[in-house]
C-alpha cells in the first residue's frame, strides 16, 4: 500500500467517524434557532467504487411552506412518501430544524428525521424506531462512505 492511499484511508476513516459522530449529537437536537439554514458544501465527486442509485426527482414539494419557506416537518417527513431532491430542512411549529444530511461519496445525499425517519434524497421515506441504530442505517452509512 502506498503512502497515499493509505492517507486517503485514513482520511476516509475519519471521515466516516466524524460524520457518525455529527449524526449522533443531531439525533439528540431538536429545532435550533429560527431562520438559521444549514450551510451546505459542496457534495464530493462521484467515487467509481459506489454507484449513484436512480432517483426520481419531484417536480415541486406538495408540502404547504410556512414565513421561513420551508414546509412543516410533519408535511415531509411521512412514512412511504418522496423526500424531496431539494430536501434543504422543514419547520415545527414555525421553528426552523437542521437537516440531518449525510453527503455520499456517489453523489447520493441520505438524510434523517428525529431518529426515526430516513431517506435518500428523492427517495421513498422509511421509518424505523431508531435509525441510528439499525443494522440498514449502518450499511447505508458505510455504503455511502465508500
Amino acid at each position: 500500500m502506498t503512502k497515499s492511499r493509505s492517507a486517503a484511508m485514513a482520511s476516509r476513516t475519519l471521515l466516516a467517524a466524524l460524520t457518525v459522530a455529527i449524526l449522533v449529537i443531531l439525533s439528540g437536537c431538536g429545532a435550533s434557532s429560527p431562520g438559521g439554514k444549514a450551510e451546505s458544501s459542496a457534495k464530493p465527486s462521484p467515487s467509481p467504487s459506489v454507484s449513484p442509485a436512480e432517483t426520481t426527482t419531484p417536480s415541486e414539494s406538495d408540502s404547504p411552506t410556512n414565513a421561513l419557506g420551508l414546509p412543516e416537518c410533519s408535511t415531509v417527513w411521512v412514512t412511504g412518501e418522496i423526500l424531496p431532491e431539494d430536501y434543504q430542512g422543514c419547520t415545527e411549529n414555525g421553528h426552523f430544524v437542521e437537516p440531518d444530511i449525510m453527503y455520499c461519496e456517489s453523489g447520493q445525499t441520505l438524510a434523517a428525521y428525529q431518529n426515526r425517519y430516513y431517506a435518500a434524497l428523492g427517495q421513498v421515506i422509511n421509518e424505523l424506531p431508531n435509525v441510528h441504530q439499525s443494522k440498514k442505517w449502518r450499511q447505508m452509512q458505510r455504503t455511502c462512505t465508500g
